[in-house]
């Protein structure tokens, strides 16, 4: 997907340039953020991305509180992957700093499965906007961490009322 006119670089913060490696861009993420976002698109997409991971790799989702051990990425994906059908992750943005990269993205299933905790699913579709934060290690990561919206999801399980329509404040859905 095209970013679609990203907005321009925000100034790095004191220092960043210094530890970090530079101004920040904006456009494409890196190669391997990249690939990260369309190997969710893929057919086993825990294995895909575990393969981009560092050996002690981390992956986190902020929200829930999940957090993997290090080395645990494809564990989590694969539980994660047994309980939802049909994901699509399409990138809307990015933004890099040296090791650092910021994707946002639309993140959207079906779910099928029951997650721990959660009423099980019945198909249903969830669509909801999210951003990872990314910490590479040359060309692999070494920690995404996921900070996305789940109110969209827990209103489609009947756990919160649909989420108003942003751009017309009715309810949406």
């Amino acid at each position: 997907m095209s970013c679609g006119g990203s907005p321009p670089a925000s100034p790095a913060p004191p220092g960043a340039g210094a530890q970090h490696g530079g101004t920040p861009t904006t456009g494409r993420a890196p190669a391997v953020v990249e690939a990260w976002l369309e190997a969710w698109n893929a057919d086993d997409a825990a294995a895909g991305l575990a393969a981009l991971s560092t050996e002690d790799g981390v992956h986190e989702n902020v929200p829930t509180g999940i957090r993997t051990e290090p080395g645990g990425v494809e564990a989590l994906l694969v539980a994660f992957a047994e309980q939802v059908s049909d994901i699509e992750v399409e990138r809307i943005a990015a933004v890099a700093a040296g090791d650092w990269t910021v994707a946002e993205h639309t993140f959207a299933f079906r779910y099928t499965g029951q997650i721990e905790g959660l009423p099980a699913g019945t198909g249903q579709r969830i669509e909801n906007r999210a951003v990872t934060v990314f910490e590479l290690e040359g060309d692999a990561i070494r920690r995404a961490s996921d900070h996305d919206d789940d109110t969209g999801f827990l209103a489609a399980l009947g756990l919160l009322p649909e989420p108003a329509d942003a751009g017309t404040g009715t309810a949406g859905g």
